[in-house]
């Protein structure tokens, strides 16, 4: 079997895009590689789209994840704030989305929020549910390699 090209990967990405449901107002921006989201949704259309996905019961689901990678490439703080502010919701699903979007949130820009993204991380390890403790061991292993990737601070090259 051929594995498939960039333009049907493309497709493929643009088909699940498609499914996702987006708050008024929000205009969904090209997927490009290494660059920001050029439009930036409130903190209520942050949580908006949190919440859609975590509606969604498959953990799996292609339009739960296109929501989740459309987070990650966000790379403001209005947008960290706003995924930060649920990282304490009641409810599971919610939790879930959370630290799946806080596992690579702002990669584009070398992880702006990465220091104040590990202690979310790391609080959410001690929670009684199974999933969540999961997702969240499962998010700090993105962190770490994240962090073993950047050069430590105060350190120059030489």
């Amino acid at each position: 079997m051929v594995s498939p090209g960039p333009r049907e990967n493309f497709q493929t990405l643009r088909g699940d895009l498609a499914k996702v449901h987006y708050p008024a107002g929000y205009r969904l921006t090209a997927v490009r590689q290494a660059s920001p989201v050029d439009s930036q949704p409130s903190a209520d259309d942050v949580q908006s789209l949190l919440r859609r996905a975590a509606a969604i019961a498959d953990f799996e689901d292609d339009a739960r994840w296109a929501i989740i990678r459309e987070l990650h490439r966000r790379t403001d703080r209005t947008a960290f704030d706003a995924v930060c502010a649920l990282a304490r919701s009641a409810d599971i699903r919610e939790r879930i989305v959370v630290l799946d979007v806080l596992a690579q949130i702002g990669y584009s820009a070398s992880r702006p929020f990465l220091e104040e993204t590990l202690p979310v991380l790391i609080d959410a390890c001690d929670h009684g549910d199974a999933d969540v403790v999961a997702t969240a061991v499962s998010a700090l292993g993105d962190a770490l390699r994240a962090c073993a990737t950047e050069q430590p601070r105060g350190m120059s090259e030489a």
